[in-house]
């Protein structure tokens, strides 16, 4: 089931959101008891005792075991927001990395003006953009050793094509605004919510408020 994303401003966008297994999985929270072995989910229609059964479920206490049937109803999406708030995202080892823009392959070719949120300074991407035009001029340029660049604290280093992707990399703005395609769960959503619905960072506050919209998550997890 594709569903609609959400972009708020600069700071946050998600996209090609697909949602399976929900049907499956509110049959299947039915499976404790069960008296047959084998059941065909085709011939199955859900009903209200179904329905009532996954809610109660659901909602169940956070980490009382009883919700895991929402594990089984996986959600795949596009979701772009800052280098910073990817570091965050990562604390939830659960969440799986389906693909990912590259900042190690690709930052020298970025269009930088476009890639980064609006509260990264434009001083910061003019000095990014002149070390990458050093950087993908290099031979051209005919930099060597000898030539050096000096750094805001003083610092200089000598203009090899080595340190010049060291300068861009240690230098890239936590503003980077990259791309991944990522999967997790509603059992996962309940406990990204449960955390961050009011967090300080306003794009976990906005994803919260879109994972709320997922189909049928209010009458299944809420």
């Amino acid at each position: 089931m594709k569903v609609n994303g959400i972009k708020v401003s600069e700071i946050i966008n998600v996209s090609n959101v697909y949602v399976y297994g929900i049907e499956e999985s509110i049959i299947a929270s039915g499976y404790p008891m069960y008296k047959q072995q084998v059941i065909d989910m085709k011939e199955i229609n859900i009903s209200e005792k179904d329905l009532k059964r996954a809610n109660q479920l659901g909602k169940s206490k956070q980490g009382s075991g009883h919700d895991c049937f929402s594990k089984g109803i996986i959600v795949q999406m596009d979701l772009q927001w800052s280098e910073y708030m990817w570091r965050q995202w990562d604390r939830y080892h659960h969440n799986d990395y389906v693909s990912s823009q590259s900042k190690m392959h690709r930052l020298t070719k970025f269009n930088l003006d476009n890639m980064c949120n609006k509260y990264v300074d434009k001083n910061t991407i003019n000095f990014l953009n002149e070390l990458i035009y050093d950087y993908n001029n290099f031979d051209e340029l005919k930099l060597s050793a000898s030539d050096k660049v000096t750094l805001r604290n003083g610092e200089n280093i000598e203009a090899t094509k080595e340190n010049l992707w060291k300068i861009i990399i240690s230098n890239c703005p936590s503003g980077l605004m990259l791309t991944a395609r990522v999967t997790l769960n509603y059992l996962q959503i309940k406990s990204m919510i449960s955390q961050r619905e009011n967090h300080k960072m306003e794009e976990w506050r906005f994803l919260c408020d879109f994972f709320k919209t997922l189909p049928k998550y209010k009458e299944l997890m809420m």
